[in-house]
Parts: structure tokens; sequence; C-alpha cells
């Protein structure tokens, strides 16, 4: 199985600081499936573009 950049990349700087953790991955049929750390000063998007 061939992974995602973006997985090999997320596992390399698990220790850098200033990085969102990689927390765990899946692959699924359609694709891989990515779960990554909350950061503390979390702002939803769409709340951002609204004020």
């Amino acid at each position: 199985m061939i992974l995602p950049k973006e997985i090999i990349l997320l596992k390399i700087c698990q220790d850098c600081e200033g990085v969102i953790r990689l927390v765990d991955w899946f692959s699924s049929k359609n694709g891989f499936i990515i779960i990554m750390e909350r950061p503390k000063n979390f702002m939803a998007r769409l709340k951002s573009t609204n004020n």
C-alpha cells in the first residue's frame, strides 16, 4: 500500500514544535482518513470568516 505524502510527513514531524499531531489514520475503499489533534486555540474556519 502506498501512503499519501501527508501521512508520511506528519509522522516525520511528530516531534516538531508547531506541527499538528497525527493521532491516527485509516485506509478505506475510497481513500484515507487522517485524524489529527485539535489545537488549543482552535477556531472554526466558518466562524473566522464571519468576524
